[in-house]
């Protein structure tokens, strides 16, 4: 690639070569019939000079240009590659932002007295798609059992738990076992996770033959449930299959929480606290009660 200095080298070069021409044919020709010949070679050789001295301009300028413009594509490339993160980065920051918001709206209306935002920031290697890692712990008030929620539903319950950190199963976890029970009939269910990676489903085995349940029935957290209050938001039934033996039947649940798409979500405390607290509150006022 030409430089400034070697055009400068280049052009001086030649004109030294073509002023010497010119001189040794004067000499030449300053007398009898060379003299004219002499100045028209002069001439010519002083308009090649000039069109030579043009032609390496432009050569030199347009090597320039090309130099230029290969620096202006690199820095174009890198400004997009900037702005195609910087994209990137917003999208995510839009959709953390939209769902925390929904996640926010859903605490004002939720009846339970404790409601801790935190957010997802890990899987557990040990079960990877099944428990999560979340940013709050005790110093926060969290405990184990307590139940884990998203804008959408159920998603879980903690499992371990740290001071600064806690885990939670995700409903869909083989281990997890929940009382429930269809929206439209009030029928008493058992749901289990079920033992698939990333799939947001569980299932509900052993139904009677002759239950009511059909596809799109919403299932609910019931009263019979351990740890979960009742009413909760699970899933809806995605599928319904015959047993082999044609004595039960089994179906799968669709949830309504995709744990493996949350960046937020929202912890309460479990059936047994909120009935502790009642307790105590029924305690004070000493009201008999039952539920």
């Amino acid at each position: 690639m030409f430089t400034e200095e070697f055009r400068k080298y280049l052009i001086i070069g030649i004109t030294v070569i073509l002023l010497a021409v010119i001189i040794i044919c004067s000499k030449m020709g300053s007398k009898g019939p060379l003299k004219n010949t002499s100045f028209k070679l002069g001439i010519i050789i002083s308009e090649s000079l000039d069109t030579v001295n043009d032609w390496t301009k432009r050569q030199l300028n347009f090597t320039a240009n090309i130099f230029d413009m290969k620096k202006e594509v690199e820095k174009y490339k890198t400004e997009i590659e900037e702005l195609k993160v910087e994209n990137s980065l917003y999208k995510i920051y839009k959709n953390e932002n939209e769902e925390l918001k929904e996640l926010l709206g859903i605490q004002k209306e939720n009846p339970a007295d404790t409601k801790i935002t935190a957010r997802i920031v890990g899987v557990d290697p040990n079960n990877v798609y099944k428990v999560y890692i979340i940013d709050k712990g005790t110093k926060d008030g969290l405990k184990k059992d307590m139940i884990v929620l998203s804008s959408s539903g159920l998603a879980g319950r903690i499992i371990e738990i740290g001071s600064n950190y806690s885990k939670f199963m995700a409903i869909t976890d083989d281990r997890t076992t929940i009382g429930v029970s269809l929206e439209r009939t009030g029928e008493k269910l058992i749901l289990n996770g079920n033992n698939i990676s990333k799939s947001n489903t569980c299932k509900i085995e052993n139904i009677n033959l002759d239950s009511d349940i059909l596809v799109d029935d919403i299932v609910l957290t019931s009263n019979v449930s351990m740890l979960y209050p009742e009413g909760l938001q699970v899933g809806k039934i995605k599928s319904i299959k015959v047993s082999n033996d044609e004595l039960t039947k089994t179906a799968i649940v669709e949830t309504y929480t995709n744990v493996n798409s949350l960046n937020y979500v929202y912890v309460i405390k479990n059936k047994e606290m909120l009935e502790e607290e009642i307790e105590e509150v029924f305690g004070e006022l000493d009201i008999a009660h039952s539920y």
